[in-house]
């Protein structure tokens, strides 16, 4: 997560009014920076301004001007990061959590900061250890993809064995650490309802009973059909089997088909048993019959979609 240091807080310190106890909890924060667990940001001046203080410890000094070097290079990801830590003297004494202009702030009281436990690295929960390895690697892509560089992210991942994520995520979210779960929304088409798995953990979309956890689902119907159409190439393009699919979803991908595309069960193929079981008229039934995409395939041999990308 990144934290940025409010100038409230900055204000408090160099006036000398931080007590010995927030000192030590700023020291534990710049440890959680410097081990790369998390990254402090703030107003190059605020951390300048902070890391020349005596009364801090030399490694939280260092942290903070590393910090203030790195901020024409990372000062937009503040604003563009979904979720970010804003770091304020005084405050509760539990972190809390708004939405402010489109973001969710968790705002964490300086004092919070009390114990090492607290800044081990932020939970990636997936319903499976490959996919919060995964989630890992989008979320590495995504830096670059935003124009902000690579930036190294360190994560603990996590995961529920499926149907068992909601239970991993409640024990999760009263473990004192940020935690990202995102599940599989199990949709066959856009206005389907949600799986149990994604279900089981909406109760913690609440921010201010969980204010450290930010859930999400896929768009789509798996975090497979998230996958990009060069990584369905060079694993199955010339497989027997798994080729033809590997190469619908390169064909829909240059059609725009990106919606029909989104829900396709690539791990267990498209059976027409199931279209067949949609009510007349449903809107599952709608999305896939009259797709001209879908027409086409099943003129050509509907029984290549039943074969599955996964394996």
């Amino acid at each position: 997560m990144l934290f940025f240091l409010d100038p409230g807080l900055v204000g408090h310190f160099v006036s000398g009014a931080a007590s010995l106890a927030e000192i030590g909890c700023l020291d534990c924060l710049a440890l959680a920076a410097a081990d790369g667990s998390h990254r402090i940001s703030g107003h190059r001046k605020s951390l300048l301004d902070l890391g020349s203080l005596a009364t801090l410890h030399w490694k939280t000094q260092r942290v903070l001007m590393r910090a203030a070097g790195r901020v024409t290079q990372e000062g937009n990801l503040v604003k563009q990061l979904r979720v970010y830590g804003r770091i304020v003297a005084g405050g509760g004494p539990i972190p809390t959590s708004a939405n402010v202009n489109g973001q969710r702030v968790i705002t964490f009281p300086i004092s919070w900061f009390d114990t090492t436990a607290k800044i081990q690295p932020t939970i990636i929960l997936g319903e499976n250890l490959e996919d919060a390895f995964t989630l890992q690697k989008f979320a590495e892509a995504g830096t670059v993809l935003s124009g902000l560089g690579h930036l190294p992210l360190n994560s603990s991942p996590d995961h529920g064995g499926g149907s068992a994520t909601g239970t991993v995520l409640h024990l999760n979210a009263a473990s004192n650490r940020p935690c990202l779960c995102i599940v599989d929304s199990d949709r066959s088409h856009p206005t389907d309802e949600l799986g149990s798995t994604a279900t089981a953990v909406q109760p913690y979309k609440n921010p201010a009973l969980h204010p450290l956890v930010e859930v999400s689902e896929t768009n789509g119907r798996d975090l497979e059909n998230l996958l990009p159409d060069s990584f369905y190439h060079s694993s199955y393009g010339s497989h027997a089997n798994y080729g033809p699919l590997a190469a619908l979803m390169g064909d829909l991908t240059a059609s725009l088909e990106m919606t029909l595309r989104a829900h396709l069960d690539v791990e267990r193929g498209v059976f027409l048993l199931q279209l067949f079981n949609f009510p007349a008229g449903s809107p599952g039934e709608v999305f896939w019959r009259s797709n001209p995409r879908w027409q086409q395939w099943r003129r050509r041999g509907g029984s290549r979609l039943r074969r599955s990308l996964a394996g």
